[in-house]
Parts: structure tokens; C-alpha cells; sequence
């Protein structure tokens, strides 16, 4: 971001985050999205919910005097408008009433006024760590050589063996109450900013939501192209970088063992006698299921988007759009072709046109149809029996996932002494465990970290037995695939 003066003055009159910290009534404001989001730990509730507890900041605040005039449904809907946005309404489902969330701005705000507070312990060793260890995995994980990932590994290897024998000797290091300290802040900041970033990874969605439906409306091609344009180049919602990070998120934070592991550490935390001395903030306690919320929350975001996406490039809108196209194109040829004409010429190019005008509508009250109820079915549940499970779940448990990082691997190690190596000298190396899914996700493993070459002039035959069936053997042949490291 740049400090320069004409950025930050635009930032000022056009930044949400900016403008609710300078607005006339910001502690008021902020209270309530604390109050009424934070502290609850939710990011969308009902306009009635969020009225009561505004009557109530306000009543608080004010001791009963008439300081903030308007009413509580007045202050939401200003807040919402869209020279504010630090709240958004909007409709769910068949509700009656509208709905609230916290933007991403208005949370930004309430982050900044969290760091305001002044510590008494402010750590960093913690914080250096972090930063080393991240170093360490964007390097080993990038451009490091085999020999310096396997130095790496037997270092890591040398520390667990001796942090193991001194346990068995009874020598456990723990670590002193500053140590504790200083890593407690580190989750406490990070936790909290998790929470916030569930919006605006939510936000940032539907923004990509609006950019694919910009193209598609814009669209002049085929469809085909269209489809090839928007799924094929990773455009659609599922397959961009914000998309591929929140399946990533979601699989890791479902996972049952780590879920026991996460919720059982925070347990333990809390009952430090070093952090029960201090003054913690009581809603990270209780963060986990705040970030499974979140998670669902986005989870039926992306699925409403890309439900919503895939309606709007059906047949019919498509052709709706293509003929909107055709029609102001039309209307820009005339608009052109007549414009040397004199009025009187113009005007005689015009001879059906026609406008339509407002006409009042009847309506006979006796007309419409008279409510008929419903019929109530009587259903007798008295002697309910319990069915018997005749399917057969063994096959969920058979279904394995292929290591990308185990492929990566396996042609790293037979690059590490050469320029460049074919795939089938990797496969004959290191044969298919899992088939044609492995085959495939070699594959995708290339085109993503390693530059390729193939050679037509030459087949390959790649072997592998099948998994269901060990005694089976199937062959497929492929063009000679040259493997090199990407420059």
C-alpha cells in the first residue's frame, strides 16, 4: 500500500473502515457490532434481535436522555445504506424481516481498536519463531534441494530422539510463565482474526461471483468458448485460488481427530493457573465453534454461488443476453447511420414508433379465488418398527486419496542427478499403487510445479495391477512424457 498524501486522502472519504472510525457517532457504533456480533460470537442476525440490543447500548449510554433521536430501525437502515456499508441487509429464505451481517469493514474497525489496548507483557520471542518455522516450510517446500530436505528431516529426527530419551529419564522441559504468555497473545490475536477473516473470505467470493457474471453477460462467442473461458482457465468458484483455500481450510478444520485434539488443548489452556491470572478475552474461549460456524457459513455461500452461477449460464439466459447484445447493437447502427440526417429525415425513419402510457389497472375484489384449507392427513404412528440396514458402507472405507506430495517427490529424486527424466522411467521406478488415479494425478502434478515435453514419435506402455482385483493387470500407452524442474 502506498503513504503518499492524494492515496490516503482517497482511502479517507472512501475507505468503510475509515469512515466509521471518524463518524460522528463511532462509539456508539462500535459498541453495538461488538455487542451484538462479537461478544455472541455470529455474524448475521434478525432486525428485531439487533433492534433490542441497540435500544438497550443507547439507553445505557445516554442514562435515558434523548441524545440520538432517530430510532433503532432508522440507525440499522442508515448503517446499511450504501454510503455507510458497515452492515448489509438482506433476506433469508422466506423470512418476514430482514437480516444483518458485519461487514468485513465494520470488523477491521473493531480489530483496530483491540490493538489500541496497551499490554502489560507484549512478547516476541513467540512471534520470531513463527516467522522462522514459516520461512523454513515456504523454503523446503519450494526451492530447497533433496540433500537439504533430508538434512532437515535427520535434524528433526536428532531433537525428537533426544527430547524422548530425557522423558524417559523424567526430564520434561516445561515452559515458564512468560513463555506461556508470550505464546497465549500469539493465539489470541491469531484466533480472533481468524473469526474476522470468515467474512471477508466470504466477501471476497461473492465479489469473484460478480466479475464471472460480468464476463458472461459481456460474452459475444459462443457458448462453448464461454463454458472453456470460465471453467477451463480456473475462473469458476470452486477452482480459484480463494476457493481452493477454503476447501483446504474446511478439510482440515472437519477432521474428527484434530477437532477432539483442538478442543481438548483450549480446554487445557484455560486452565493454566499462569492464564487464570489474567485478564483474557472470554470469547476466544469459546472460538472452535466459531470457526465451525464460519466454515458453514461460507460452505453454503460457495454452494449458493456456483448454484447461481451455473443457472445463469443455461440456455435461456444465454440466449436472452445474446439477443440484449443484438438489440443495442442494432440501436448503435441507427443511432450512427442517422446521425448526418436533419431532424426532419430523422424523425421520418420513425414512422411506427409508438410509447406506452400508464393506464389504470382493474381490479374486482369478488374475482380472486376464495382460500380453500388444506387437507389435514391423519397418519397413525402408533406401531413404528425399526427397519432393518441392508447396505453396505465397506466400500466408503476403501476409497484412498493420492499423495501429491509423494509424487512430487518420486521425481524430484530421479531429477536430483539428471536434467531431465520421462515418466515411465519414474512409474517403472516407482509402480502405480492406485492405478489410473495416480497415473492422472502425475499428471496435474506436472502441469502445476514442472515444465514438460513430448516426444510423439515415441509410446510408452505403462502397467499396473488392478486394486479390487490384484490378479488383473491393465496397460494403457502414452506419448513419452520429458520431465525437467521449471526454470
Amino acid at each position: 500500500m502506498k503513504f503518499d498524501f492524494d492515496d490516503l486522502t482517497n482511502l479517507r472519504h472512501y475507505n468503510e473502515t475509515w469512515k466509521l472510525l471518524n463518524a460522528e457517532h463511532a462509539p456508539l457504533i462500535l459498541s453495538f457490532l461488538h455487542q451484538a456480533f462479537v461478544k455472541r460470537g455470529i455474524t448475521i442476525a434478525p432486525e428485531s434481535e439487533l433492534c433490542q440490543i441497540l435500544e438497550n447500548v443507547i439507553f445505557q449510554a445516554t442514562n435515558g436522555r434523548k441524545l440520538f433521536p432517530k430510532t433503532a430501525v432508522s440507525y440499522l437502515t442508515e448503517w446499511s445504506s450504501e454510503s455507510k456499508r458497515w452492515l448489509k441487509r438482506t433476506y433469508r429464505n422466506s423470512a418476514d424481516e430482514p437480516f444483518y451481517d458485519i461487514t468485513p469493514a465494520s470488523q477491521k474497525a473493531i480489530e483496530f481498536i483491540n490493538s489500541l489496548h496497551n499490554y502489560s507483557f507484549v512478547g516476541t520471542e513467540s512471534r520470531f519463531r513463527s516467522i522462522i518455522d514459516l520461512l523454513r516450510q515456504i523454503t523446503l517446500g519450494t526451492v530447497a534441494k533433496p540433500s537439504e530436505i533430508i538434512s532437515d528431516l535427520e535434524a528433526q529426527i536428532k531433537t525428537l530422539t533426544e527430547r524422548l530419551e530425557n522423558a524417559k529419564r523424567g526430564q520434561i522441559g516445561r515452559l515458564s510463565e512468560i513463555e506461556v504468555l508470550d505464546r497465549f497473545q500469539q493465539f489470541e490475536m491469531h484466533a480472533r482474526t481468524l473469526l474476522s477473516d470468515f467474512r471477508s473470505v466470504e466477501y471476497n467470493l461473492r465479489d469473484l461471483d460478480k466479475g464471472i457474471r460480468q464476463k458472461i453477460a459481456k460474452w459475444d462467442g459462443s457458448k462453448g468458448e464461454l463454458l472453456s473461458e470460465v471453467l477451463e482457465n480456473s475462473d469458476g468458484i470452486e477452482n480459484s485460488q480463494q476457493g481452493r483455500s477454503v476447501a483446504a481450510f474446511s478439510s482440515l478444520l472437519l477432521n474428527p481427530n484434530l477437532q477432539d485434539e483442538v478442543r481438548s488443548m483450549i480446554d487445557e489452556l484455560y486452565e493454566l493457573s499462569s492464564i487464570k491470572k489474567i485478564n483474557y478475552d472470554q470469547n476466544v474461549k469459546n472460538v472452535y465453534p466459531g470457526w465451525i460456524a464460519g466454515n458453514e457459513h461460507i460452505q453454503k455461500t460457495m454452494g449458493a454461488l456456483s448454484k447461481q452461477l451455473k443457472h445463469f449460464i443455461d440456455d435461456k439466459i444465454f440466449l436472452e443476453n445474446r439477443r440484449i447484445l443484438e438489440l443495442l447493437r442494432d440501436i448503435e447502427k441507427n443511432v450512427i447511420d442517422n446521425s448526418l440526417l436533419d431532424d426532419k429525415d430523422f424523425l421520418d425513419g420513425f414512422t411506427d414508433f409508438s410509447i406506452e402510457l400508464p393506464q389504470a389497472t382493474i381490479n374486482l375484489p369478488f374475482e380472486r379465488v376464495i382460500y380453500t384449507p388444506k387437507e389435514k392427513i391423519s397418519i397413525n404412528s402408533d406401531a413404528i418398527e425399526v427397519g432393518a440396514n441392508d447396505s453396505n458402507v465397506d466400500r466408503l472405507f476403501d476409497i484412498s486419496a493420492v499423495d501429491r506430495n509423494e509424487l512430487m517427490h518420486n521425481i524430484r529424486i530421479l531429477l536430483s542427478d539428471r536434467d531431465d527424466v520421462a515418466l515411465s522411467e519414474i512409474i517403472h521406478k516407482y509402480p502405480l499403487k492406485q492405478g489410473l488415479t495416480e497415473l492422472i494425478s502425475y499428471f496435474s502434478v506436472l502441469n502445476d510445479n514442472f515444465e514438460i515435453r513430448e516426444d510423439p514419435d515415441i509410446e510408452d506402455e505403462i502397467i499396473w495391477s488392478s486394486q479390487s482385483e490384484p490378479e488383473v493387470m491393465r496397460c494403457t500407452r502414452i506419448k513419452r512424457v520429458y520431465i525437467r524442474e521449471r526454470r
